[in-house]
Formats: structure tokens, C-alpha cells, sequence
């Protein structure tokens, strides 16, 4: 498969480069490498890498064909949403629609989002499942 992810160049997001493409897939990564770096992704030939802000690519930017997208581009910090509210609505909300319309203008059928726990607030017990009821207490968890 050929695969988008953005924030690829982050902490999550390289080592899920890393898995796809010891997985064998074409991976290319979209990141303005705001909070990520180059020396976190690998030299590999399957990987393509698009220095852009998510809410600024288009379909013209990307080799094409993409079979899927898993979006981890963001802001990760409760703290900031708080600090910057927007600046980190534009990063977590802004380039979800951002993405999601690439899908649709793409027909990228697949994508996967990652939230985080901060969708689910103060809890009071542990485990948490993704059924949980969310009750976000930050605009953070509110983006995610």
C-alpha cells in the first residue's frame, strides 16, 4: 500500500514510518517539521518526504496513488491549547478537516486518526476502553 503520514517526522509518527516500511509499504511523510526532524526518519528508498503544513498541501503535492492516511500531525500538549488556543485549533482540528478533505478530493477510502486520552478528562479508574464515555476538560481533549 502507499501510505500518507502526517506528522511523520514526530515521535509517533516515525516510528510508525519505520513499521510501514518494514511492513514493505511505500510511505510518504507531509510534515512542516515545526516539532519533528528529518534525523528521526530513515534513508529508504520506498519512503517520499513533503516538507508542508498539512492545511497547505494539496493533491499536487503528493505522489499519488495514496491508499490511506493515518493523520498524526498535531500539537500533543494540553498545556498549549490552554496558552495558544489558536494556534493549536488550526494543528489539531483545522488540519483534521484539511486531511479529510485530501480523502474525499484523493479518494483515499482509509484513515486513521489518533485522539488521545485526554478526550476522556479527570478518570476515575484505570482501565480506560475506547467505549468510555468522553468528557474532555481541556481544548485539547476537545480537538482530539
Amino acid at each position: 500500500m502507499n501510505i500518507l503520514v502526517t506528522g511523520g517526522a514526530g515521535f509517533i509518527g516515525s516510528h510508525l514510518t519505520e513499521e510501514l516500511l518494514s511492513q514493505g509499504h511505500q510511505v510518504v511523510v507531509v510534515d512542516d517539521l515545526s516539532s519533528g526532524s528529518m534525523r528521526n526518519l530513515p534513508n529508504d528508498s520506498k519512503l517520499v518526504f513533503v516538507e508542508k503544513d498539512i492545511l497547505a498541501c494539496s493533491p499536487d503535492d503528493l505522489p499519488k496513488p495514496i491508499d490511506a492516511i493515518a493523520h498524526l500531525a498535531a500539537i500533543p500538549s494540553v498545556a498549549s491549547s490552554w496558552e495558544q488556543p489558536l494556534k493549536t485549533h488550526r494543528s489539531n482540528l483545522s488540519a483534521t478537516v484539511s486531511v479529510l478533505e485530501l480523502c474525499m478530493g484523493m479518494n483515499i477510502p482509509r484513515v486513521v486518526f489518533a485522539s488521545s486520552a485526554a478526550v476522556y478528562g479527570d478518570i476515575d479508574r484505570i482501565p480506560i476502553s475506547e467505549t468510555s464515555p468522553t468528557q474532555p476538560i481541556s481544548p485539547y481533549g476537545l480537538q482530539k
